[in-house]
C-alpha cells in the first residue's frame, strides 16, 4: 500500500511539473530542482560547451527557469564521466528528460533490490516505498543510481562475480566522496580480484571521459571541489539538510576548526568499523553490507539527507541478517526506513542532521556488535546472498 501511495505521489508530482512548464504563462523551460542542473549541464554539452557548466552564471542561464525563481544553490560539481552519462538528456525538453531520467533510475533500483528484498515481508514493495526514494525522485537527484550501484556490488560479490562488481564500482566514481569506505571493505574482506577489476574499470572510465571532455575539464572540476570546501568552511551550505557529524557540529555552533577534526575522527572510526566487520569470518555478507551502507555517508563531511536511501538499504540488509526480533530493533528499522522524513517534516525545529548522524552511528555500532556476536558463535558463510 505504501509503495502504491508513493507511486501515486510521484505520478501526481510529475504531472504537475509537466503541466507547469508547458503552461502558456510559464516564462521558462524548467522548474528548479536538483535535476535541473543535470539537464542544464547536458544542454551545454550538446552545444559543445560542457566545461561552461562549472560557471554558475552560465549554468543558471542554461537551466531556463523562470526569471522570478530564486538563484538557489544548484551548481555543477561532477567529474566528466557523469557529464557523459547525462549528455543525451540535453536533446530532450525538460519534462521528457526528467521522466526518462527518473524511470531509468527507478528501474535500475527495482531490478537490483527485487532479489535482495524477496525474503522480507513485503518484498520489493518494502524498499520501493521508502520515503527517501520518493524524495530523490521528486528532486531528481542521482543518489538512487548510486544506491542501486552499491547494492548491486554487494549482490555480485555474493555471487562471486568479481569482474562485474569491479565494473559497477568503476561506474560509481561519479560521486567519489561516498566511496571512501569501499576499499576498506574489499581489502579486509579479501576481495582482491574485485579491487583489481575496479582499478582497471576506473582507469578505462578516466581515459574515456578525459578523451571526450579534455584535460581542462579536470582542472575545472578540481577548482569546483576547492570552491565547495571553502563554501563549507564559510557557512554557505545547508548544514541542516545534511546527515554528517561535520554538519551536526557546525549546526550546533562549532566552527570549522572544531568540526573538521570531529569529522576526521568519525571517518577513522568508520574505516576501523568497516574493516573489522568485513574481516570477520563469522559475519554474513548481509551484515557486512549493512555496515558499509551505514558508514559510507558518515565518513564524508558532504552528504545530504537524500543520501539516506543508504539507510534504507542498510535496514534491508540488517533485516536479512535476522535483525528485527524485538520491539526496539523494529523501531530502529522503522527509523532507518523513514530516513529524512521526520526531519523534513519538522524542519526548523529538528533538522535531519540532528537525528540522522546519531541514528547512523547507532546502526554502525549495532553492526559491529552483531559481527562480534557472530564471531563468538558458529561462523556463518560470508557470501550467503541468494540470487
Amino acid at each position: 500500500m505504501a509503495a502504491a501511495l508513493m507511486a501515486f505521489a510521484f505520478i501526481l508530482n510529475t504531472a504537475k511539473m509537466v503541466i507547469d512548464v508547458n503552461a502558456p504563462d510559464f516564462a521558462g523551460e524548467a522548474v528548479k530542482i536538483d535535476f535541473t542542473a543535470f539537464w542544464a549541464g547536458a544542454r551545454l554539452a550538446v552545444e559543445g560547451r560542457a566545461i561552461a557548466a562549472f560557471d554558475p552564471n552560465v549554468l543558471r542561464e542554461a537551466m531556463a527557469v523562470q526569471p522570478s525563481s530564486e538563484p538557489g544553490d544548484l551548481l555543477w560539481l561532477y567529474p566528466p564521466f557523469w557529464h557523459m552519462v547525462v549528455t543525451p538528456l540535453g536533446y530532450l525538453p525538460f519534462s521528457a528528460a526528467y521522466i526518462v531520467y527518473s524511470l531509468v533510475g527507478l528501474t535500475l533500483y527495482c531490478l537490483v533490490m527485487m532479489p535482495l528484498a524477496k525474503p522480507l515481508p513485503g518484498g520489493i514493495g518494502l524498499v520501493l516505498a521508502g520515503p527517501a526514494v520518493l524524495i530523490i525522485l521528486t528532486l531528481g537527484n542521482n543518489s538512487l543510481y548510486l544506491t542501486a550501484g552499491l547494492a548491486a556490488v554487494i549482490a555480485t560479490l555474493g555471487r562471486g562475480q568479481a569482474m562485474l562488481a569491479g565494473a559497477i564500482l568503476a561506474l560509481m566514481t561519479v560521486k567519489p566522496q561516498l566511496g571512501l569506505m569501499i576499499p576498506f571493505a574489499l581489502a579486509f574482506g579479501g576481495y582482491w580480484r574485485t579491487i583489481l577489476w575496479a582499478m582497471i574499470g576506473t582507469a578505462i572510465v578516466l581515459v574515456l571521459s578525459t578523451s571526450v571532455m579534455g584535460l581542462d575539464y579536470w582542472r575545472a572540476f578540481l577548482q569546483s571541489t576547492a570552491f565547495m570546501s571553502e563554501a563549507m568552511r564559510g557557512d554557505l551550505v545547508r548544514f541542516d539538510r545534511m546527515m554528517t557529524w561535520y554538519a551536526f557540529a557546525r549546526l550546533t555552533g562549532a566552527g570549522h576548526d572544531i568540526a573538521y577534526p570531529i569529522q576526521l575522527l568519525v571517518m577513522l572510526a568508520c574505516a576501523a568499523a568497516v574493516s573489522w566487520v568485513w574481516s570477520r569470518r563469522g559475519a554474513t555478507l548481509d551484515l557486512k553490507a549493512a555496515a558499509l551502507c551505514t558508514a559510507a555517508p558518515m565518513a564524508t563531511p558532504y552528504a545530504f539527507h537524500y543520501e539516506m536511501t543508504l539507510a534504507l538499504v542498510a535496514a534491508m540488509f540488517l533485516a536479512r541478517d535476522g535483525f528485527g526480533a524485538s520491539r526496539g530493533e523494529k523501531l530502529l528499522l522503522l527509523a532507518l526506513w523513514l530516513g529524512p522524513v521526520p526531519g523534513l517534516a519538522l524542519l526548523g525545529q529538528v533538522p535531519p542532521v540532528l537525528y540522522a548522524a546519531p541514528l547512523m552511528t547507532v546502526t554502525l555500532v549495532i553492526c559491529v556488535w552483531r559481527a562480534r556476536r557472530a564471531e563468538d558463535g558458529v561462523p556463518a558463510p560470508t557470501a550467503a546472498l541468494p540470487n
